[in-house]
C-alpha cells in the first residue's frame, strides 16, 4: 500500500498488521503494481504541484529497497498496466503516456508523448515569504529571457536571468537579495518575465 509523503506500508499476513517502510521519498505515491513478491513498480508525484511529479520507483528482489527511475516527465503519474509479456504503460496528468516493452528493464520510453510547454509565468511560492521564494515559468520556444525584480517605486533591485534559454520549465529561487548581495527591505515587490513572446509581471510580499 502506498500513500502521501512517500508512505509505503507492507503486510505479510493478508492485511492483519501493517509496517511502514522507508521509501526515502517526500513525494505522494499514488499507485503500486507487483508481478510477484520480488518485482514491483510505484508511480506518483506531488499533488500540491502538478509541475513537480513524474515519480517512478522499482524493486526487483527480496529486499525492501525501492530505486528511483528517471521518468522524463514532471507530470504526476497515476496508474499503470503491465501485460503478460511484461509491456508496461504508465499514464499521468495532461495526457501523459509512458511505455516500455519490458517493464523490468526500467528504462521508460518517453518519446511517445513529448512534453509540450507554454509561455506562462506562475505565482511564486510561498507568498508572502520570509527567507526565499520559488518562481516557475515555461518557455514554448527558445528565447532571450530577462527576469527581474522591482520594488514598489519601480526601481530594479535584482536581475535573476539575462540570457538565451531553450524551451522548457524553469525554477528560480530568490533569496530577497539585490544585485549587490544585500538583503532588501520588507514590502511589496514585483517580478517581471520578458521573452520574445511574453511580457508578464506579478507581485509578491517579503517579510523580514
Amino acid at each position: 500500500m502506498v500513500g502521501s509523503k512517500g508512505t509505503i506500508l507492507n503486510t505479510f499476513n493478508g492485511g492483519l498488521t501493517w509496517s511502514r517502510q522507508d521509501s526515502s521519498q517526500t513525494y505522494d505515491l499514488l499507485n503500486v503494481y507487483f508481478t510477484d513478491t520480488k518485482k514491483g513498480l510505484i508511480v506518483g508525484g506531488n499533488l500540491d504541484d502538478e509541475l513537480d511529479g513524474g515519480v517512478i520507483l522499482y524493486k526487483n528482489n527480496d529486499s525492501f529497497t525501492w530505486y528511483a527511475v528517471e521518468s522524463g516527465t514532471f507530470k504526476n503519474l497515476h496508474d499503470m498496466a503491465v501485460t503478460e509479456t511484461g509491456a508496461c504503460t504508465i499514464i499521468g496528468e495532461s495526457g501523459t503516456i509512458l511505455f516500455n516493452a519490458n517493464y523490468m528493464d526500467v528504462k521508460i520510453d518517453t518519446n511517445i508523448t513529448p512534453v509540450e510547454y507554454n509561455n506562462v509565468l506562475y505565482p511564486n511560492y510561498p507568498n508572502p515569504f520570509t527567507n526565499s521564494t520559488m518562481i516557475q515559468y515555461e518557455l514554448q520556444n527558445e528565447s532571450l529571457v530577462r527576469f527581474e525584480i522591482y520594488n514598489i517605486l519601480g526601481q530594479r533591485v535584482k536581475t535573476l536571468v539575462n540570457e538565451v534559454q531553450s524551451a522548457g520549465l524553469y525554477n528560480i529561487d530568490w533569496t530577497a537579495q539585490d544585485d549587490n548581495g544585500e538583503k532588501v527591505s520588507s514590502g511589496l515587490y514585483f517580478y517581471r518575465l520578458q521573452t520574445s513572446d511574453l511580457v508578464e509581471t506579478m507581485k509578491m510580499i517579503f517579510l523580514r
